[in-house]
């Protein structure tokens, strides 16, 4: 200070000898002078103010300076009076030397800028570049001691805080939308802003804010700000914000000028980072490849050498279960196989109920080929044309990447066995449904019960047929799911003497046992699960003596029949049918003509013979009593006399004749399951 202090009186002492000259630090601080009395000063600019306090000898000048310390000047002539021109020319001659200074002082800041951005250049990681932006905006602007950098983020169109000082950490939570608030206005404008005033400040909040109330509520209110664009050439990033918080300072065109040279750095170190990380990111991306090719070039190698070694251990062991086995060993695991046909290999828990379990709980078409965890198990499907054939499964803990890869592979392979059964059942259904119609041809005899017994039928007392009809019919593609619904049907009946086959659109099965009870028992287990295992209909024969065994397929055909014409799903026994099972056979048209020719009379859509239908209807469900037919219909018995003369007149029929009344019973009967079947 005293340098200071010398150097400024050595000049003046030299140009004006005959003064007496003391210079003293002045108390007074630029912000405060300039707000308060700028109108009366007798020079000021934005780096120091010139007031001349007295004119009188002695003459007292103060020098207030913003970046440099301030002075007060005493001037003592041994006249009374100093000239006002020497006055001026003292004036004159501190403002050149606050000029000289005021450049050292700018030569010094921006000797602190290049300090900075060789910083800023050093970093590569936007967290690195980040510390260096708090740390030399701080160092390049004078009487700053807060910093807000903002990086704008396209995806939720915000200005986020990046690198805060000067705040608490929830600051980071402040974002704001262009045109929003300091920074907003900035980054819409490219343009900066400096207020000098906590007034100013708190008066470019034009709209309330929950977040900002909120962080405000835990930090202070800044005195004065500089923000300004971080910008690179045309492209704004975000904006920086350096605050005066700890003391009434002010900022002038050279911090803005300074603050707007550091940014433009910040912003080429900023570019510089994102281009490093796309580069870092590209490379990462190659190197992922390639290291992706060599795995699957790796796992493509393993795959023909595991096909390879499957081809030999297949030829060694020409069952499934042995070839499971042999590849349990070869990869030093468990592995259950479970497939359509019914085929169970494996030590697994519960394997014996997964295939029902899959897929009975999880539709084929919810189940694709890639693999899943269900209870601690990793399963492989198996599939053909979106049908699952079969599943391989190992432990969840075994099921590395390479083991899922494996197991892939197993099962395209295993899947050519199980098309080989699909082809065996067809070949199967031929050559059953050729023994079973020279059965029915030649009747049961000695010949055919040794044909029968051969093909692993035992005919014994008693006989029974149901005959499942499919959803749709099926095709090629489809047979897979015939071997599906015949084991089930196997599992279902494994205690039975059964004999199964199946056409392009039926499944016929024949039980034969020493007890008619059994049989029964075979039939309600079918009756449960027929329509889980995919069947629509099926129609039950009688349980009937063995001789008669065309008897039992031509009763179980019937009953499928008439559960047809009723247009239900289910299961229906051949004592369910009723007087349908005489129709069955008729064609709709001759039905419809035989109830025409009875009815017609009273079936137009008038209103009184819709009432005489109805009553004929509850007559005949009454039994012909009068009494419960007139109360079911909440009428006289004289009007119910009167409708059934009516009805007699009508159809020409008389109710008291059993044969007109089983004439026009049957009538009414059918035109009831016409209606209801339309």
């Amino acid at each position: 200070m005293s340098e200071h202090f010398e150097a400024l009186k050595n000049i003046l002492a030299k140009k004006n000898p005959h003064l007496t000259l003391s210079i003293f630090d002045s108390p007074i601080r630029y912000d405060d002078l300039i707000r308060d009395a700028s109108n009366r000063l007798k020079f000021y600019n934005d780096y120091f103010i010139i007031n001349l306090r007295s004119t009188d000898s002695p003459v007292i000048l103060d020098a207030i300076c913003l970046y440099i310390p301030s002075l007060t000047i005493k001037i003592e002539s041994p006249e009374e009076l100093i000239e006002p021109i020497l006055i001026e020319s003292i004036t004159s001659d501190v403002k050149n030397y606050l000029y000289a200074k005021i450049l050292q002082q700018q030569t010094w800041l921006f000797q602190r800028i290049s300090e900075n951005t060789w910083h800023l250049a050093s970093g590569l990681s936007h967290e690195r570049i980040t510390q260096h932006v708090v740390d030399g905006a701080l160092k390049t602007i004078p009487f700053s001691d807060a910093v807000i950098f903002r990086i704008y983020d396209e995806g939720q169109n915000k200005l986020c805080p990046v690198a805060v000082s000067g705040f608490k950490d929830n600051y980071y939570e402040y974002s704001v939308s262009p045109q929003e608030s300091i920074s907003g206005k900035v980054f819409e404008s490219r343009k900066p802003i400096i207020l000098n005033s906590r007034d100013d400040i708190l008066a470019s909040f034009e709209s309330y804010s929950a977040i900002r109330a909120s962080v405000m509520e835990n930090n202070p209110i800044a005195n004065a700000l500089i923000c300004v664009p971080v910008l690179d050439q045309q492209y704004c990033y975000g904006t920086l914000t350096i605050l005066s918080l700890g003391r009434r300072s002010v900022f002038n065109s050279l911090a803005v000028s300074l603050l707007e040279t550091f940014a433009s750095q910040v912003a080429l170190a900023w570019r510089n980072a994102k281009q490093y990380d796309e580069k870092v990111e590209s490379f990462n991306q190659v190197n992922s490849l390639r290291q992706q090719l060599e795995q699957q070039n790796e796992m493509l190698r393993s795959s023909l050498n595991f096909h390879n070694e499957m081809i030999k251990l297949s030829i060694k062991n020409n069952d499934i279960s042995s070839f499971i086995k042999a590849m349990s060993d070869k990869m030093n695991l468990e592995i259950g196989y479970v497939d359509i046909s019914g085929a169970i290999h494996g030590k697994l828990r519960d394997i014996d109920k997964l295939w029902v379990t899959l897929t009975t709980n999880k539709s084929n078409e919810e189940i694709e080929e890639a693999g899943f965890i269900r209870n601690e198990l990793y399963i492989q499907p198996m599939m053909q044309n979106q049908q699952a054939v079969g599943f391989v499964i190992v432990n969840k803990a075994d099921a590395s990447d390479y083991i899922r890869v494996t197991l892939s592979r197993l099962s395209d392979f295993l899947i050519m066995d199980i098309m080989k059964k699909v082809n065996n059942l067809l070949i199967e259904n031929k050559r059953k449904s050729s023994v079973m119609d020279k059965v029915l041809l030649e009747g049961i005899n000695e010949d055919t019960t040794t044909t029968l017994s051969e093909n692993g039928f035992l005919i014994q007392e008693w006989i029974g047929c149901i005959v499942l009809s499919l959803a749709n019919t099926t095709n090629r593609s489809e047979d897979v799911k015939l071997l599906d619904m015949h084991n089930k049907l196997k599992y279902l009946l494994a205690r039975s003497n059964a004999f199964i086959y199946s056409d392009e659109i039926n499944f016929m099965i024949y039980l034969s046992d020493n007890s008619p009870e059994r049989i029964n028992s075979s039939f309600i287990k079918l009756e449960k699960e027929v329509v889980n295992i995919g069947f629509y209909q099926a129609g039950v024969s009688n349980v009937t003596s063995a001789i008669r065994i065309k008897q039992s397929l031509d009763q179980a055909l019937t009953t499928l029949a008439v559960i047809k014409k009723r247009n239900k799903q289910g299961v229906l026994r051949f004592n369910q049918t009723g007087i349908e099972r005489l129709f069955v056979n008729h064609e709709k048209e001759e039905i419809k003509q035989f109830i025409n020719d009875v009815l017609s009379p009273i079936l137009d859509d008038s209103e009184k013979s819709q009432v005489l239908l109805k009553t004929l209807n509850e007559y005949i469900g009454n039994s012909c009593s009068v009494n419960n037919t007139a109360r079911s219909l909440d009428i006289h018995t004289n009007t119910l006399y009167q409708r059934i003369k009516k009805i007699e007149l009508l159809t020409k029929m008389d109710l008291s004749s059993s044969d007109d009344f089983l004439i026009i019973s049957v009538a009414c009967h059918m035109l009831s399951l016409s209606r209801g079947v339309t």
